[in-house]
């Protein structure tokens, strides 16, 4: 609500109980005139009241084409709106037209959803961040979804089920959407803006048929049947008039007049210019003259009257950037997603990069320089977090100049993306550097590459693959591998060995996904290619008998498993060893089947034969040899016996606060591990000091919303709980924390 109708609604409160007074004052004196005027003033005041959140006072009394908002560009906007936001200007008519269909402080108004629609280039984006700004009071949540393409769906519902906390217990990805809308049937007062949408189908599935929220759409698109629609249009003249001189800071004159209309009052055509004439101190009449004389230039021919005008502005632009390096990162964004384009990139991959740009990223003068010739031209913006965004037209426009270099450019967008990779998603900052990747590696791999790269396009569709099963979202995981399965088929052949990997990576997902009958499947396909390619005896068929035994043993099939794990292990004794690592990975898995299947006697011998290799060969404090000490703790502490338990979790404790650190992932499990075995012996104290050290450590590197967090908070809880301790639990956490 805004605070115009809180004070409002604050004054008509106080005169009602004002006049009840009276009314109770005069009611006991008996004045009969008093009691009635006190009546019916109370009456009024109650009804007024009521009225209020149905008024529209939000309507400005000033000119429709007023400045209204203005924001710093290191300023961040309501929810996760993306980028910069200046020189906004006008619209307040659609801007008050979309409160008045919302009324968010009204609960059960009719509209829902809202579709502002239009030609790009027209400011639907800017109208829709606009009105998130202007009322964001009235909302308990804003949230901005790019809805291009359906990762940016994914990835916006993902973000906002971590960031509000509903993605406890969830391992599947689709399972984070389906709680976000059901956050949405069960919430008021939220505002969810899906960008770019290109139709009704590409969104539905996402938003639920009741909620009790705001829904506001920009779009191309205009058949969207049911739903309410405003079409966006080109400024009115006066909102056109505003917006170039304040960008410009220049007087009204004639050549205002005859520029603006010549731009076709067209918003993104009227900023280009303005930036143009406000870093060249060119006046209005100058760049007139100039726009009419390269409109008499051969160009490309667009078939809507925006693109065509957004071109000219455009091109005039082009002509005052000077510096090479500029240009070819100008041509470099054109390629990538429009949005989010991390300026770091180009600097981690500057030996991908053409020169002067590859030597100019190195130097960050000569980088800033260039991103202020480009932000200044407005051909680029830069958001409070320094990532680089470009307009769709923009790019539409860059591409089309580029004519017959456009692979060229497009294959350097390839090579940078495939230096950027990386296989570790174990932390916040790696998962979200994925998300940060996936649309620009889609958006780069969608059009024509040169044959010779089609193998480092399956390289980044094998990373998306990787990424997604580590995200869970299991769907796109075998999408993107299937894609990479496809060209590698295509150029290595169907028997090659990095085709087989392939093969395994997919039924690896199937696995995670439970479907264990599929993941066998595609192990068996990798498995002949091995036995083929590679021999029967090969360390490679060696692993794929060890993945095969693992499905396996999830299955439940412990004699399956084991008989495959015996394969390996025959393998791999003969050709790598008895005291090679491989072979000491084989006794640890056939210890972890005879543990699942109950024989913890035959599990610890087996764990024992591994310990010996690890020990030997790797070294006493060896990750893997803490692994081992950690499994037979586990085995001990299942047989009963905690304090052999306690003994070779201290023993895996030692190496991983030595050799890992005191922060990483795997002493905050051995922290937990020795919090399950003091809590199972009813010693809660000490659970909870091992509880909070591994929930400090994994808040820190996995986040608060990671699932792994919240199982160890949830043990907390119960450890808390068994305790008996008298205190609230969060103020006992507070001041435990640092234990």
């Amino acid at each position: 609500m805004s605070k115009t109708r809180k004070v409002l609604i604050g004054i008509v409160s106080f005169l009602v109980i004002i006049s009840i007074g009276v009314l109770v004052i005069a009611y006991i004196n008996g004045d009969k005139i008093w009691t009635v005027i006190s009546a019916v003033f109370a009456i009024l005041m109650v009804g007024i009241r009521a009225l209020i959140p149905l008024i529209p006072l939000d309507k400005s009394k000033a000119s429709p084409a007023s400045p209204i908002i203005e924001t710093d560009p290191n300023d961040k906007l309501p929810g996760n709106v993306p980028g910069k936001f200046h020189y906004f200007t006008g619209r307040e008519t659609i801007l008050n037209k979309i409160h008045r269909e919302f009324r968010p402080e009204d609960t059960n108004s009719s509209t829902r959803i809202l579709i502002l629609n239009g030609l790009g280039g027209v400011g639907k984006s800017e109208i829709a961040k606009a009105y998130a700004i202007k009322h964001q009071e009235d909302y308990t949540r804003i949230w901005w979804i790019d809805a291009e393409r359906v990762e940016g769906i994914w990835f916006a519902y993902t973000n906002f089920a971590e960031e509000n906390g509903l993605t406890q217990g969830i391992e599947k990805a689709d399972d984070s959407i389906k709680e976000v809308m059901n956050w949405m049937r069960n919430h008021d007062r939220w505002l969810f803006i899906f960008d770019n949408a290109k139709n009704k189908e590409s969104i539905e599935k996402y938003i639920p048929k009741l909620n009790a929220g705001n829904i506001l759409i920009t779009s191309r698109y205009t058949q969207w049947e049911e739903f309410k629609q405003l079409e966006i249009k080109e400024f009115e003249k006066e909102e056109a008039r505003n917006f170039l001189k304040n960008y410009t800071e220049q007087h009204n004159d004639k050549g205002l007049e005859e520029l603006i209309e010549e731009l076709g009052y067209f918003p993104l055509a009227l900023r280009h210019a303005g930036a143009y004439m406000k870093k060249s101190k060119t006046n209005y009449n100058e760049y007139l003259r100039m726009f009419r004389k390269n409109k008499t230039e051969k160009s490309p021919y667009y078939s809507d009257r925006v693109t065509q005008i957004v071109a000219e502005t455009l091109k005039t632009s082009f002509k005052l950037i000077h510096k090479k390096a500029s240009r070819q990162l100008l041509n470099l964004c054109a390629f990538m997603a429009p949005k989010d384009i991390n300026q770091q990139w180009f600097e981690n991959a500057s030996e991908k990069l053409p020169s002067p740009l590859r030597e100019a990223v190195k130097e960050k003068q000569t980088y800033d320089d260039i991103l202020t010739e480009l932000t200044a031209y407005s051909l680029v913006t830069l958001d409070y977090e320094g990532n680089l965004s470009i307009h769709r037209l923009v790019q539409e426009v860059i591409r089309d100049n580029l004519k017959q270099e456009q692979a060229e450019w497009r294959t350097c967008c390839v090579e940078i993306l495939n230096k950027l990779r990386y296989y570790d998603f174990s932390t916040v900052e790696y998962r979200a550097r994925f998300r940060s990747l996936v649309p620009h590696i889609i958006f780069v791999t969608t059009g024509p590459i040169n044959d010779e790269l089609t193998e480092k396009v399956a390289n980044l569709y094998y990373f998306l693959g990787c990424g997604f099963d580590e995200s869970a979202d299991y769907s796109q995981s075998l999408e993107y591998y299937n894609k990479a399965l496809t060209i590698r088929e295509k150029v290595l052949g169907k028997e090659h060995p990095d085709t087989a990997r392939i093969y395994n990576n997919i039924a690896v997902v199937y696995d995670h996904k439970g479907d264990y009958d599929r993941a066998l499947e595609f192990y068996g396909k990798a498995l002949t290619i091995c036995e083929k390619v590679s021999g029967k005896e090969h360390p490679n068929t060696a692993s794929t008998y060890n993945n095969m035994a693992v499905a396996y043993d999830h299955k439940g099939d412990y004699d399956r498993a084991l008989e495959y794990h015996d394969k390996a292990l025959t393998i791999r004794e003969k050709v790598l060893g008895k005291e090679h690592p491989d072979t000491a990975n084989t006794y640890n898995n056939m210890a972890l089947a005879y543990d699942h299947k109950g024989d913890y006697d035959r599990a610890l011998e087996y764990h024992d034969k591994a310990l010996k290799i690890r020990e030997k060969v790797l070294g006493e404090e060896h990750p893997d040899t803490a692994t081992t000490y950690n499994n037979m703790a586990l085995v001990y502490s299942e047989k009963g016996d905690y304090d052999r338990a306690l003994e070779f979790y201290g023993k895996a404790l030692t190496i991983h606060e030595k050799v890992l650190g005191k922060e990483h992932p795997n002493t905050a499990t051995t922290y937990n591990n020795m919090a399950v075995v003091y809590y199972t012996k009813s010693d809660y104290d000490r659970a909870l000091e091992f509880y909070i050290k591994a929930l400090t450590i994994r808040e820190k590197v996995l986040g608060k919303e990671n699932p792994k967090t919240k199982i160890v908070y949830n043990n907390l809880v119960k450890a808390y709980e068994k305790s008996g301790k008298s205190e609230p639990f969060e103020e006992w956490l507070k001041k435990n924390r640092k234990i």
